[in-house]
């Protein structure tokens, strides 16, 4: 069945930096191997590397100003808008995105994200065209987790108003799809229980295991913490390691080197490293991984969604040792695909485990690996996705 879908979202997905970035990539090549033709949509200001994208899909750039400001802060306060999806909204790109539907035919419009949400129900309210969501989180959960985490009292009465406003955005949005993709199924009985009448089906993210192959790590004590330093959730998990484990597992373990590589890492070199914290970028090369380190952490206390990071060091071969949050939305077993550890000692005790076990190391790692392949590979999830949005036509 051939399908002209319009695909909306908060940026172009290159280059490849983080999880939301990979997952929308993927999908879209997914599609285009289907015989469905994508007019992809994206602001003027978050377009990189447009023309490797324009090779997967037709690229359209319309006018959002998404930077944070304290007059849109603001102005979002006397809205029934939460101001991480208001700053998305514009009249301008609204037009533009009428014009386009005007001047095509359409089968199904695509949000990619609940921020995109807006622009997908007034364009099915001119044009009847259907609709579906892919949420990557339960944004309302996001906020809440980070809400908890804050101590400045006049920060936690914005997030709490927020909160607020999102859990009423969300419950009601959702509802005005004809579909909507939850990424996990904690996530989708959480989105079902504000918002009973929604149309959700759980279709995860996925991995590239032609492009991510499995290397048997060398034994080092080395830890790689793999982080986008530009997300909030990742800041507090590198805040959280630093002030509550890593001392603990330096006195365990005197010459244990953590590698901090990732997206934004360089913003940490200006403040002062702890002993024993090597900050090494962003690594180009994913399957050099192994060459690092052969356990990973992830000390995770905010998020939704799933973590395709996770997931793709799984894919590689690494012993990981998350919190349950980290690995949420994941089907792994506890010591078998991974380590879980949700308090400072039991994380620090797992990542001695593993340091004082190469084998064990090794033993995660396949075990990783192989549920990667069977669960977790780009082409069964593009599959579900396809039949699910032919389904609506």
């Amino acid at each position: 069945m051939s399908i002209h879908l319009l695909q909306i979202a908060t940026l172009v997905p290159l280059p490849l930096t983080d999880g939301g970035r990979v997952g929308i990539y993927y999908l879209s090549e997914q599609y285009r191997k289907r015989n469905v033709q994508i007019d992809y949509v994206a602001p003027r200001m978050n377009a990189n590397d447009m023309e490797l994208f324009s090779k997967v899909v037709n690229l359209h750039l319309v006018d959002i100003d998404t930077r944070y400001t304290v007059w849109n802060g603001f102005r979002s306060l006397f809205t029934s808008v939460p101001y991480n999806v208001y700053k998305y909204q514009s009249r301008s790109a609204l037009l533009q995105l009428a014009h386009l539907v005007r001047a095509k035919k359409y089968d199904v419009i695509q949000a990619e994200s609940l921020h995109m949400a807006y622009y997908a129900i007034e364009l099915k309210k001119k044009y009847n065209i259907p609709i579906v969501l892919r949420e990557h989180n339960f944004q309302t959960e996001i906020i809440r987790r980070y809400m908890e985490t804050v101590k400045n009292p006049i920060l936690k009465l914005f997030l709490r108003w927020n909160y607020v406003k999102m859990l009423e955005y969300e419950a009601k949005a959702v509802q005005e799809f004809d579909r909507v993709f939850t990424i996990t199924p904690i996530d989708d009985q959480k989105l079902r229980m504000i918002s009973p009448s929604v149309k959700s089906v759980v279709i995860p993210a996925g991995v590239d295991c032609e492009r991510i192959y499995y290397t048997t790590p060398e034994h080092k004590h080395k830890l790689l913490f793999l982080i986008n330093y530009d997300w909030i959730p990742n800041i507090d998990a590198y805040e959280y390691y630093c002030t509550h484990i890593h001392q603990l597992l330096v006195k365990r373990f005197p010459k244990i080197e953590v590698i901090v590589a990732g997206r934004g890492t360089e913003k940490i070199l200006k403040r002062k490293l702890p002993s024993n914290v090597v900050i090494k970028g962003f690594i180009d090369d994913f399957n050099s991984l192994h060459t690092y380190a052969p356990i990973a952490i992830v000390p995770l206390r905010i998020g939704g969604g799933i973590r395709i990071k996770i997931l793709e060091l799984m894919a590689k071969g690494l012993a990981i040792v998350s919190t349950s949050i980290g690995a949420e939305g994941i089907e792994v077993q506890d010591g078998e695909h991974i380590f879980l550890a949700d308090t400072p000692e039991e994380f620090t005790d797992k990542v001695v485990l593993l340091l004082n076990s190469p084998s064990l190391c090794y033993e995660l790692g396949r075990n990783a690996r192989k549920l990667v392949e069977e669960k977790y590979s780009w082409n069964v999830i593009g599959e579900m996705m396809y039949r699910e949005v032919c389904s609506l036509l």
